[in-house]
């Protein structure tokens, strides 16, 4: 009789460790797919919306932040980023009464949050929808459903009112830009002869950084038609190379291209193909090594959070620098100066030549990377696969940014030391994020 009691109580005591313990319910049937499939969709409707560069980053950054901070609940191994980013408080935490599948209460986060941020929300939803319904299958309990999409919904409505404070609103009542018309500034380039993009984008409040011009380069070389001077000669060096392009040097150029909107003219008629945007790319290179990596759910959330937040950062700064420095870009100089004809790869984006955004956005992330998972960790890119281009093989996130960098060189659309230069920008940037963040528990 007092075996039978000792077992009564032995149950009674598990069952309340069980309620008690309930918030680390998931941690051990966690499913990276499940934020792969999240973050894929996300891609698609920025790649329908046609969002540009700087705006992709935004929304990637923000819809993973909502994400991991549901899942840390389900780990005592991560942090919060709570008073760790600019003006982010403290975030609603789940009450510790109550039962949670916190992997419905990501994808409720994440998707409610992109639904802020995106157009077609039509794709978030049905994202959201087929997700749910997997989980659901589980044979979750009802109880435990409705307090997970509860606390979703309670977090993606707090990270949403601190969105609304970051200035992107106020972005459509600044002042467009002018053209200075002064030489050597920046002004549209053919075909499109597109406005300036984004040239207020600096006023954005960063994650991280404290101010815009945190990490600001050094200047570009000072703007001469000398042919001795060092700004006439990268100008040759475009010219040069575009004209004496290997195939693997055209291949790799259009591999990096990542333009949302690319342009195509055919006698009159105009054609504009949507693509990923450079945050988009290195998005789809997480998914694929944290798949050979088998990275569970969690280690999915942090490697795209801290990604994401360091490409809106390396975004910004970049952009910072752009509208300050407001260099012409090599297309209009070639052709003044040295070829009436000359022609980049494909069309000059519209925006400033100084620094190269891919350049810093790579180089940032790829360092990011770098320390989140190690250096030398080779991958199979097929991010352009999509878009009728092959695969490429990397031997590490830094050569893959390389190439990516180098891209511009070969696509004639950015001088030698805008590369050069925005790849230290964007690996500062990367530094500071990383030495700034406490993730990890263990860190």
């Amino acid at each position: 009789m007092n075996n039978m009691k000792t077992i009564k109580s032995i149950l009674i005591v598990a069952f309340f460790l069980l309620i008690k313990n309930s918030l680390a319910v998931t941690s051990d049937t966690v499913n990276a797919n499940i934020f792969h499939a999240l973050v894929e969709q996300l891609s698609q409707a920025v790649i329908q919306d046609g969002f540009n560069p700087p705006q992709a980053s935004r929304i990637y950054a923000y819809c993973n932040i909502a994400a991991y901070e549901a899942l840390i609940h389900s780990t005592k191994n991560y942090s919060s980023l709570g008073k760790q980013l600019n003006g982010l408080g403290d975030v609603p935490k789940p009450d510790a009464k109550l039962q949670y599948d916190f992997r419905y209460s990501a994808v409720v986060a994440f998707s409610k949050v992109a639904r802020a941020l995106v157009y077609r929300v039509f794709v978030t939803d049905a994202s959201e929808k087929n997700l749910l319904a997997k989980l659901e299958k589980e044979n979750l309990p009802q109880v435990t459903i409705e307090n997970s999409k509860k606390y979703g919904n309670d977090l993606a409505d707090f990270i949403i009112t601190w969105i609304k404070q970051d200035n992107f609103a106020q972005l459509k009542t600044m002042q467009r830009y002018e053209l200075k018309g002064t030489p050597g500034t920046w002004e549209p380039t053919p075909p499109a002869y597109l406005d300036a993009l984004e040239p207020n984008w600096s006023k954005i409040r960063p994650l991280v950084m404290k101010s815009a011009d945190q990490f600001k380069p050094a200047p570009p070389y000072e703007f001469s038609e000398d042919t001795a001077s060092a700004f006439y000669k990268e100008a040759i060096e475009v010219y040069n190379t575009v004209n004496g392009l290997t195939r693997e040097r055209l291949i790799i150029a259009k591999y990096w291209d990542d333009s949302p909107a690319h342009v195509e003219t055919s006698g009159h008629f105009m054609f504009v193909t949507r693509k990923l945007t450079p945050g988009g790319h290195w998005m789809n290179i997480i998914k694929i090594v944290a798949k050979e990596k088998k990275s569970d759910m969690m280690e999915c959330a942090h490697l795209y959070a801290i990604s994401s937040i360091t490409l809106f950062d390396a975004f910004i700064s970049c952009w910072d620098e752009k509208f300050r420095s407001n260099l012409i870009r090599p297309e209009t100089f070639i052709n003044r100066n040295i070829e009436p004809n000359w022609q980049p790869v494909f069309e000059t984006p519209p925006f400033p030549e100084y620094t190269s955004g891919h350049s810093v956005a790579s180089a940032s992330v790829a360092k990011a990377l770098t320390n989140l998972i190690g250096d030398n960790i080779a991958f199979v890119d097929s991010s352009e696969v999509p878009f009728n281009l092959s695969f490429r093989k990397f031997n590490s996130f830094n050569e893959a940014a390389n190439e990516a960098a180098m891209s511009r060189l070969y696509a004639g659309i950015h001088f030698r030391k805008a590369i050069e230069e925005g790849q230290k920008q964007g690996r500062a940037v990367a530094d500071y994020i990383l030495k700034t963040l406490v993730t990890k528990k263990n860190d």
